[in-house]
């Protein structure tokens, strides 16, 4: 499978991405879900959702729009800083698969939001890789994981993902760190300026940050039992691939190993974001993806070849097309 869509034109992604996309999103599209939970404890974020064209069958098109422009922009970022070697068109197509599983994901277009940010400021991250001087690209990074996290809070973990990697890839610069408080501060200082101008009152930003924190508890991870298979199924693949992968580091570039440890540590990130905030359920799937699509795209082709790893792979899109069934 992987030989075949690396060895045939770009066109064939395309086709195979659209294949996923009609599969997964069509029967959404014919009996659209009259209501869904969302985590609205910030104004930006409701006001998003406060648009007729973020609800209903228009909210759908909005977020398919936005999902393939997410795996577009994932693509992108990889064609310049190159942390896949070889299966990028699989990437992208994970993406796509990962996103679309879960019905319960289509309705969250300021998550997707959010995972544009992440790319955006995981790129303007990586940007800041063997250069003694690079405050703006700190700063736009700080600043796009905060607009991410305007949009929908968890996002903001992902701060989490930039402190680690300045920690590991830079030495301590004052200035690095002026910039990228500055530039974490600054969508927050707009807005609450927007807030004071327009209502008066900074308040509502203030105490929708104060809602977003919870008691410590695992988060509702499936509602059914194909959801619970497709979870397992996802955490055993991954867990299979750490377990099989030979990690040579000394022989890749160190950018190479950076953004590899970059993207560990945004999975893990997310993970505990979802165990803080216990946002709803399948809202968090647009950032999940992202590190778990570079994952597997990493896993070695003979991987990919072995009995077990296919039988988990066939075990995934059963209980995908068993989700849609009920």
């Amino acid at each position: 499978m992987i030989n075949y869509i690396q060895r045939n034109t770009f066109l064939t992604t395309v086709f195979t991405g659209l294949i996923i996309l009609i599969a997964l999103w069509l029967p959404d599209f014919l009996a659209p879900a009259t209501s869904h939970p969302h985590l609205v404890t910030q104004p930006l974020q409701g006001w998003l959702l406060s648009a007729k064209w973020m609800s209903g069958a228009s909210g759908l098109w909005v977020n398919l729009g936005l999902t393939v422009l997410t795996a577009a922009l994932l693509f992108l970022s990889n064609l310049k800083h190159l942390f896949i070697n070889v299966n990028d068109r699989l990437m992208l197509l994970l993406y796509l698969f990962l996103v679309s599983a879960l019905p319960k994901s289509h309705y969250y277009p300021e998550a997707q939001i959010a995972a544009i940010a992440v790319i955006i400021g995981l790129y303007c991250l990586f940007q800041s890789y063997q250069k003694k001087a690079a405050l703006a690209q700190l700063f736009l990074a700080a600043m796009w994981v905060s607009i991410a996290g305007l949009c929908y809070f968890p996002a903001i973990a992902v701060l989490l993902t930039v402190v680690i990697n300045i920690l590991i890839t830079r030495e301590f610069d004052w200035r690095d760190w002026t910039a990228f408080i500055v530039g974490f501060l600054c969508p927050y200082f707009y807005f609450g300026l927007y807030l004071f101008f327009s209502e008066d009152t900074i308040l509502p930003l203030w105490q929708g940050l104060q809602q977003n924190f919870y008691p410590l508890s695992l988060p509702v991870i499936a509602h059914n039992l194909y959801e619970y298979i497709f979870v397992t199924t996802l955490a055993v693949i991954i867990i299979w691939i750490f377990l099989n992968q030979e990690y040579k580091g000394a022989l890749n570039k160190i950018k190479i190993v950076h953004l590899r440890q970059t993207n560990n540590w945004l999975l893990v990130c997310v993970l505990i974001s979802a165990v803080i905030f216990r946002p709803p359920y399948g809202s968090m799937m647009p950032l999940l993806a992202i590190p778990l699509s570079i994952i597997m795209a990493n896993a070695d082709n003979q991987l990919w070849r072995k009995k077990v790893y296919i039988f988990f792979l066939l075990l995934l899109i059963t209980a995908i097309i068993g989700s849609q069934t009920v």
